[in-house]
């Protein structure tokens, strides 16, 4: 099976018969032209079929004037809705190709466009002989992913809008439970930005089981009680809220609160309370008064603003 695929879609060294087919058809005279030949064979990868007056278009040719004083157009349908159309222009600019799509509707469903560097994808700017497509083409992978993913799908969804189908492919179109199992590994600033994307989402992200399961990851069971789940202002995304709120405030710094008023100390305070009595006393007044002498020296720990007079007949008397 993979086989049969691989031999359907253009890979780097290899190219399907249908694609020869049609290169070999085509009267390639500029690499613009080429280009624009492999991107009309991308657009046949995603499903898209030429639509012009003859019914029986071939895979195997380009349409009927589908370049004119330089610039390329292609008209398109695609195989899910046939009654649409779409238009692919490719116009060379210098060393790009800037190639615009758009719906042929008389209402306006916007437009999608995505430029292409010309030397990214063709080797060689002399000499090329453009009827060997394998000499001269190059990340032709990369080519495919960039294209399909900024201009094929894009125009694919510009169509289905206009005929208002669901999206079939992206994020848009997956199942439910797949959008939910999305949505549940994402953060909660994502989660909400998705809301605005369209209907579906919004209706989606206000989904109570979404939130439940957003409000257990951040903040454990807690209370799990679904009795008043009913109640509007007691729904999991209003307690996701005001658990997060209580959360942002916790975590925020506040000021630190005044200390009260305590009336101020005019008295130092400090190691004055081993205080020397010998201090200025004059020799005589020591012999008399014995008693205000002391036995021990004081503290090392004190120093006097002055310095201390040593007793005539020494220390221990």
């Amino acid at each position: 099976m993979n086989h049969l695929l691989e031999e359907l879609v253009i890979h780097e060294c290899s190219f399907p018969r249908d694609f020869l087919q049609l290169y070999n058809s085509t009267n390639v005279e500029n690499v613009s032209e080429a280009l624009t030949v492999l991107l009309h064979a991308f657009m046949f990868e995603v499903n898209f079929v030429p639509k012009c007056n003859d019914d029986n278009v071939s895979s195997n040719s380009m349409p009927e004037n589908w370049k004119t004083s330089g610039v390329f157009k292609i008209k398109y349908s695609h195989k899910t809705c046939p009654d649409v159309s779409c238009w692919m222009t490719c116009v060379p600019l210098y060393s790009t190709l800037v190639v615009h799509g758009a719906i042929d509707n008389t209402k306006d469903y916007g437009s999608t466009s995505t430029e292409l560097q010309i030397d990214s994808y063709i080797q060689g700017k002399n000499d090329i002989d453009f009827t060997k497509p394998f000499d001269f083409f190059q990340n032709i992978k990369k080519l495919s992913r960039h294209f399909k993913d900024e201009f094929c799908f894009p125009v694919l969804a510009l169509l289905h809008e206009s005929v208002g189908y669901k999206n079939m492919f992206g994020l848009s179109g997956l199942l439910t439970e797949l959008k939910i199992s999305i949505l549940r590994l994402l953060p909660v600033k994502d989660v909400i930005s998705l809301s605005a994307v369209n209907k579906d989402f919004n209706k989606l992200v206000n989904s109570s089981v979404l939130w439940k399961f957003l409000y257990q990851r951040d903040f454990g069971h807690g209370i799990l009680d679904d009795s008043t789940e009913s109640d509007e202002k007691n729904t999991w995304k209003m307690r996701y809220k005001k658990e997060y709120l209580k959360k942002r405030r916790r975590s925020t710094n506040h000021p630190p609160l005044y200390h009260p008023y305590h009336m101020p100390v005019f008295f130092p305070v400090g190691p004055d309370y081993n205080v020397d009595l010998n201090i200025g006393l004059d020799p005589a007044v020591q012999q008399a008064f014995p008693m205000l002498r002391r036995r021990f020296p004081s503290s090392y720990t004190y120093d006097p603003f002055f310095p201390m007079r040593p007793p005539p007949f020494g220390r221990f008397f």
